[in-house]
C-alpha cells in the first residue's frame, strides 16, 4: 500500500497546486507540507488536515479515504459489514452432506472486514508532528456469534491496514493459495457450519485516474497578489530553493508595511520567458510575477509587472562557484526585497493608492537599495507628494533633490520640482524665493533638455506673474520679464504651432504688454485650437483684455459667452465689474466686485494679493460713494 508522502505527492502533482497556496488553504505552514510530502514527518497529527487537504486537492471519496487509511486514520465511508450466516437447522444433517474438500469451490470464505483496537501508538518524535500517541478509537463493529467464531483468527488487527480484497480477488485466481488449507484454519475451532449458498462475488474495475489537472491561482477581489515561480536550475547538482527565499524576503516586508491584503504565492512551476509570465500574470490577475533562472556563473531575477510600468531586472554575477550558496542565501533575496517594493509602489500609484504607495517606498529606502534604484524611488515619492498639501511640496522638493543629486542632468527630476516651487508659490507661500527657484528649475531643465517644450510654457507663465511684484529683482525687472515670458511663448509655438496653450498665455502676455493687436490675434488663434471645454477660460482672457483696452461692449460679449459654457464661473465677475463702471451703473459694478472678492476669498491664500483683492475692495467703497475710481490709469495698473 502507498505511504501517506506517496499519496500526498501524487496528488499534488496531478493538481498542480503549489505547497504554498496548499498549506494556505488548510492553515498550516509551507514547510509542513513539504515535511508530509518528503517524508521527514509519516503522516498529519489531527484527522481533520487530512481531510482538508483532500478537500483541496479534490479527492474522489474513494482517494480521501486511501490518503486516511495511509495516514493511520478510520476512513469517511465504512465498508459494509458481513451478513450473518443462517443458524444451523435442526434436522439431521444427512440429507445434505458437507462437502469434502475435493467438492469445495473454488471461492473462499467471505472475508468479513473487522473493526479492531487502535493500532499501536507512533510516538517517534522524528517521524510525527508530536510525541504524543494517537489515541482515536474508531468504530466497532458487532457481529453473530457464528461470525465473530469464524473470524476469529483476525482479532486485534487493524483492519484498515489489511488488503482484504486483494487476498479475495487472488483466491479467485487461483494464483498458487490453497484454498481449502486456508477454510480449515479460519474455522478450525469451530464446527462446520451447514453447507450455504456462496455469496456472489462482484468484482469492479478501479476508479479511473482523473485526468490530471493544474491547479489555477487567481487573485481574490481586493487582493493584490505577488507570484514567485520556481527558477530554472542550470547549475547541475546545486540545487537551491531561490522562490523560497525571496518568498520568505518578501513576507516579511509585506507584514513591515501592514499590507494587509497583499500576499505572496510560490509556483511550482519555471517560466522561460516574459511572454509565458505575462500569460500567468493575466490569468491569477496578480499584480506582480517574479521568474528567473541561476547557474554557476550568475543568478537572474526578472519582474513583470501589471499595466503599462517599469519592470525591474537582477542579474547578480558570480566570482565562483562556491560563491553561488551565499548569494542565493543572502544577496539574492536582500535586492528583490528593494526591487519588489519599488514595483509595488508604482502598481499603489497606479491604481490610486496613494498611501500604500508612500508606504512601500518609504519602506523600500531603509533596505539600502542601489544608488540608482535610490534616484527612482526618490523620483516616484516626489511625483507622489507634488500634489498635496503645503508640507507634501516641501516633501517633494526634497525628494527630487535627492534625485538631482545623484543625477544632476535629470531633466524630468528638474523639472517636476520646478513644479513643486511653482505650485507652493501659487498655493500656499506666495513668496519670491519659491517663484525664482521655479524659474531657474525650469532654465536648468531647458539646459539639459532644449527641447522640452512644457518647461519653456511654465517658465513663461513664472515669468508673467513675476512681472506684476514689485519685488522684480531687475531694476527694468516687470519689461524684462514680460519679454522673457513672451520670448519662452514664442520658442513653444514655434516648436509647437498647434499648441492652443502657448498662445493663450503669450496673449496674456501680450496684454500686460499693452499690444492690443497681438494678445487679440493670439486670443482668437488659442480659441480656434482650444478643445471645447478651454473655451470658456479664453472667452475670459478675451473678457479681460477688452475690458481693460476701453471696450465695454465686446468685453461683455465675451463674459457672456463664458457664463454661456459654466453659469456658476466667478472668475469674470472683476471683468464684469470693470465692465459696469465704464457703462455708468455703479450699481451692478458693486455687486460684482463684491462678488468677486467673496470667491477670491475661497481661493489659495496668496491669490488674493497677487489678483488684485485689496484693490478691488477699495474701488468698492468709493463706487458706493458714488465715485468712479476705473480710470485709464486705473486700468493700466491692472495690467
Amino acid at each position: 500500500m502507498p505511504t501517506f508522502s506517496e499519496l500526498l505527492s501524487q496528488y499534488i502533482q496531478r493538481t498542480g497546486i503549489s505547497d504554498a497556496e496548499l498549506a494556505r488553504g488548510i492553515g498550516v505552514r509551507r514547510q509542513t507540507i513539504f515535511r508530509w510530502k518528503e517524508g521527514i514527518v509519516e503522516r498529519p497529527r489531527h484527522r481533520d488536515d487530512v481531510l482538508q487537504l483532500a478537500k483541496r486537492l479534490r479527492l474522489t471519496a474513494a482517494e480521501r479515504d486511501e490518503l486516511l487509511i495511509a495516514a493511520g486514520f478510520p476512513p469517511e465511508q465504512l465498508p459494509p459489514l458481513p451478513e450473518a450466516q443462517p443458524e444451523a437447522s435442526a434436522e439431521p444433517a444427512t440429507t445434505t452432506p458437507s462437502p469434502t474438500p475435493q467438492e469445495t469451490p473454488n471461492v473462499s470464505a467471505p472475508l468479513g472486514l473487522h473493526a479492531a483496537g487502535p493500532g499501536a501508538p507512533q510516538t517517534d518524535a522524528a517521524q510525527t508532528e508530536s510525541a504524543q500517541p494517537f489515541t482515536e478509537t474508531p468504530q466497532t463493529a458487532s457481529l453473530s456469534s457464528t461470525s465473530s467464531s469464524r473470524f476469529n483468527w483476525f482479532k486485534n488487527r487493524t483492519w484498515w491496514t489489511l488488503p482484504a480484497m486483494g487476498v479475495v480477488i487472488l483466491l479467485i485466481m487461483g494464483v498458487g493459495l490453497n484454498v481449502g488449507g486456508l477454510r480449515d484454519l479460519l474455522s478450525a475451532a469451530t464446527p462446520t457450519p451447514p453447507a450455504a449458498t456462496p455469496p456472489v462475488l462482484t468484482l469492479h474495475a478501479p476508479t479511473p485516474m482523473p485526468t490530471a489537472t493544474r491547479y489555477q491561482i487567481v487573485a481574490d477581489e481586493g487582493e493584490t497578489l505577488l507570484l514567485i515561480a520556481t527558477f530554472a536550475n542550470y547549475a547541475g547538482n546545486a540545487g537551491f530553493n531561490v522562490a523560497g527565499r525571496i518568498e520568505e524576503a518578501l513576507a516579511q516586508q509585506i507584514a513591515a508595511a501592514k499590507l494587509t491584503h497583499t500576499n505572496v504565492v510560490v509556483l511550482d512551476e519555471v517560466i522561460g520567458n516574459a511572454t509565458k509570465a505575462e500569460a500567468e500574470l493575466a490569468a491569477a490577475n496578480a499584480a506582480m510575477l517574479l521568474w528567473g533562472e541561476y547557474d554557476n556563473a550568475r543568478v537572474v531575477v526578472n519582474f513583470t509587472l501589471r499595466g503599462d510600468l517599469e519592470n525591474p531586472h537582477l542579474r547578480r554575477d558570480l566570482l565562483a562557484l562556491d560563491e553561488l550558496p551565499t548569494v542565493i542565501n543572502r544577496d539574492v533575496p536582500q535586492q528583490v526585497r528593494s526591487l519588489a517594493l519599488f514595483a509595488l509602489g508604482q502598481l499603489f500609484r497606479g491604481d490610486g493608492q496613494l498611501e500604500q504607495a508612500r508606504t512601500v517606498l518609504e519602506n523600500a529606502l531603509t533596505l539600502d537599495p542601489s544608488l540608482e534604484l535610490r534616484s527612482k524611488i526618490y523620483f516616484y515619492l516626489g511625483s507622489l507628494y507634488g500634489q498635496g498639501t503645503e508640507a507634501d511640496l516641501h516633501k517633494a522638493v526634497t525628494a527630487y533633490s535627492e534625485v538631482i543629486a545623484l543625477r544632476p542632468a535629470d531633466a524630468n527630476a528638474l523639472y517636476n520640482r520646478g513644479l513643486a516651487y511653482w505650485n507652493l508659490y501659487q498655493l500656499y507661500t506666495n513668496s519670491l524665493d519659491d517663484l525664482d527657484s521655479a524659474i531657474k528649475d525650469f532654465g536648468q531643465t531647458i539646459v539639459a533638455k532644449p527641447s522640452f517644450a512644457m518647461a519653456y510654457l511654465n517658465r513663461g507663465a513664472a515669468y508673467y506673474v513675476r512681472s506684476a511684484l514689485e519685488q522684480s529683482p531687475d531694476a527694468d525687472g516687470r519689461r524684462s520679464d514680460i519679454q522673457h515670458a513672451v520670448a519662452d511663448l514664442s520658442r513653444i509655438i514655434h516648436m509647437q504651432p498647434e499648441n492652443y496653450d502657448a498662445y493663450y498665455n503669450r496673449g496674456l502676455a501680450y496684454i500686460r504688454a499693452g499690444n492690443n493687436t497681438l494678445w487679440q490675434a493670439d486670443l482668437a488663434q488659442a480659441r480656434e485650437l482650444a478643445p471645447p471645454q478651454r473655451v470658456g477660460d479664453i472667452d475670459v482672457a478675451l473678457c479681460w483684455g477688452y475690458a481693460l483696452a476701453q471696450e465695454p461692449q465686446e468685453a461683455l460679449r465675451h463674459c457672456q459667452q463664458a457664463r454661456a459654457t459654466d453659469v456658476d464661473r466667478s472668475d469674470i465677475e472683476d471683468s464684469l465689474g470693470l465692465i459696469y463702471a465704464q457703462l455708468g451703473d455703479l450699481e451692478q459694478a458693486v455687486d460684482h466686485f463684491n462678488s468677486y472678492l467673496s470667491w477670491l476669498k475661497t481661493q489659495p491664500p496668496g491669490y488674493y494679493n497677487q489678483y488684485h483683492g485689496p484693490r478691488i475692495a477699495e474701488w468698492v467703497v468709493a463706487l458706493a460713494q458714488g465715485d468712479n475710481p476705473i480710470t485709464a490709469e486705473a486700468l493700466n495698473e491692472l495690467r
